[in-house]
C-alpha cells in the first residue's frame, strides 16, 4: 500500500452500502463458504499428515506446528472481518488507474474473480 493515498484506500475497507449489491452477494457468498468449511475441519478428524500440510504457508518450509482451527468465536468474527476487508478492497479498486494496490491476479484468478462477480 506504499506510495497510495492514506484516506482513499480507507474509503476502501468502510463498511458494505446498501447500494453495493454485488459486493454485498459476493461477501456474503465468501461467508458462507468461510462458514462451511469451519464446519468441515471441526467435524472431521484429519490426520497429522495433513494438518501439517494445511498450515504449510511455504512450497519449500515445512511447517513446525499442525494447524489448529479451533478459535474462539469474536476470533472467528475478527478473522471474518479481515476477509471483508479483502474483498472490499479488490471490488472497489478493481477498475481503477491510480490509487490501486499493486498486486497483480494470475490468468487463471483474473478469470474466477470476473466469474465470481459476474456471479453476484
Amino acid at each position: 500500500m506504499k506510495g497510495l493515498d492514506p484516506d482513499v484506500m480507507r474509503a476502501t475497507v468502510r463498511p458494505i452500502y446498501e447500494d453495493e449489491t454485488g459486493l454485498r452477494r459476493m461477501w456474503e457468498s465468501l461467508e458462507r463458504v468461510m462458514e462451511r468449511a469451519r464446519a468441515i475441519v471441526a467435524a472431521m478428524p484429519f490426520g497429522y499428515a495433513v494438518l501439517f500440510e494445511i498450515n504449510r504457508k511455504e512450497v519449500h518450509v515445512k511447517p513446525k506446528k499442525p494447524f489448529d482451527a479451533r478459535m474462539e468465536d469474536d476470533t472467528w468474527v475478527r478473522y471474518k472481518d479481515v476477509f471483508q476487508k479483502l474483498i472490499c478492497i479488490i471490488r472497489r479498486t478493481d477498475d481503477r488507474d491510480e490509487n490501486r494496490p499493486s498486486y497483480e491476479f494470475t490468468d487463471r484468478q483474473g478469470e474466477l474473480y470476473d466469474e465470481f462477480v459476474e456471479a453476484a
